[in-house]
């Protein structure tokens, strides 16, 4: 769990931080997509989601076979509103 943390600390310094997000999305790899999975949690918390990151929710939900269920439920609402 600590390397996950490092990568979310690198998502969180980084900029965009969205570009970063989206790597380590399409790279597959366990732990950068516990990663970007927590970050865009952090942030939807904090903040909300900005364009970005809800085009990177978008993907997630797409190519991840199991996303977190907090998510789906963020990417439900989100894609609702963008429908609307």
């Amino acid at each position: 769990m600590e390397e996950v943390h490092t990568l979310l600390e690198q998502i969180t310094r980084g900029f965009p931080s969205s570009h970063i997000v989206r790597d380590y999305l399409e790279s597959g790899e366990e732990k950068k997509l516990e990663a970007a999975q927590l970050y865009l949690l952090q942030k939807e918390s904090n903040y909300g989601l900005g364009p970005e990151d809800e085009a990177n929710l978008a993907y997630l939900l797409e190519e991840v076979e199991e996303p977190r269920e907090q998510l789906q439920k963020i990417g439900e609402k989100y894609l609702s509103e963008q429908e609307s």
